[in-house]
């Protein structure tokens, strides 16, 4: 402690240096009060860093600070990109950015960040902090939160793209491999010798004909059964859909029921402008997706159509020929 006096109690005069006359004052008076090696050996390093800090001038300690937080900002805007290319949920993107050391800010009253305000609308930014070094979501990424979410879902869909393919081609490699199982472990087995065929009398050319005709009936048969199944497959899941306009729906639909439960207390609720512009939205999402799975489910018809007249036309062409 130092008290800005002198032994009559007047104030010491301005532009007194520190470092020159008040230092050793305080040096000298500190050492005294000091009792073991470890505490001067403290104090000494200490001194060291402050001769360090106050050699070097304002400007200079401006250019190493900015030259500090460049080196912090471009840590962080590396290791979003990263983990934004890996991260499928929200916690997720928390976590993996949290093991970096890189945290989300949050207010004093929050236990961690809320994405949405208290109208249920995303917020404008994510605020990033590294080693005290501070910065938002827009200024790096040029990304707000609901960007990001959107991110986290598509890669959310690719990974259970690849998973099913995977399951696909497992499905498809196990009866070859049981086969293969099979013809090692079991023995072969020894056929009995056959009898001697009569030789059986030549056809004539009137059998020969129906049995061509025979066979080209079974035929047209089986490719109608084939088509009939095509046709009666034809169904469209949600995973088909655009992810754009499914995020848009959800997010909808979850400002509607975060409304409805704040004042589904209140009388006439339903007729209230807010919450009529909110159903409004979910209606039209909701059409809108209905018409994506139509137009889908329309374009696989039609493809069956042409494939069938082709199919068609080259049968006609093979009799003709014929």
């Amino acid at each position: 402690m130092i008290m800005n006096c002198d032994k009559e109690l007047n104030t010491i005069k301005h532009g007194l240096s520190w470092k020159k006359t008040l230092a050793p004052i305080n040096d000298e008076i500190t050492s005294e009060q000091l009792q073991n090696d470890k505490q001067k050996a403290v104090q000494e390093r200490l001194k060291k860093s402050y001769d360090e800090v106050t050699a070097l001038s304002t400007t200079k300690r401006k250019a190493k600070r900015q030259k500090e937080n460049e080196k912090k900002k471009e840590y962080i805007y590396d290791n979003v990109n990263d983990v934004l290319k890996i991260a499928k949920t929200q916690k997720e993107f928390v976590e993996l950015l949290r093991e970096r050391q890189i945290i989300i800010r949050r207010n004093a009253k929050e236990k961690e960040f809320n994405w949405l305000t208290k109208s249920g609308k995303y917020k404008s930014r994510l605020p990033f902090e590294y080693q005290g070094y501070k910065i938002t979501s827009k200024k790096l990424i040029n990304q707000n939160p609901e960007q990001i979410l959107r991110k986290l879902y598509q890669n959310k869909l690719k990974f259970e793209n690849k998973q099913r393919q995977i399951a696909k081609s497992q499905t498809n490699k196990a009866p070859e491999i049981k086969l293969n199982d099979e013809q090692v472990i079991k023995p072969r087995e020894i056929k009995p010798q056959t009898q001697i065929k009569t030789p059986k009398s030549p056809k004539t050319a009137n059998q020969q004909i129906k049995k061509q005709k025979e066979t080209k009936n079974v035929s047209k048969n089986k490719f109608e059964k084939f088509e009939e199944r095509n046709t009666n497959i034809v169904r469209v899941r949600k995973s088909n859909i655009s992810s754009l306009t499914d995020l848009e729906l959800m997010v909808a639909i979850n400002k509607r029921d975060i409304w409805r439960n704040k004042h589904f207390h209140e009388a006439n609720w339903q007729n209230n402008a807010t919450y009529l512009r909110l159903q409004n939205k979910v209606t039209f999402l909701r059409s809108q997706l209905t018409a994506e799975i139509n137009a889908q489910q329309q374009a696989q018809q039609t493809m069956i159509a042409t494939k069938r007249a082709e199919q068609q036309n080259k049968k006609r062409e093979e009799e003709l020929e014929t």
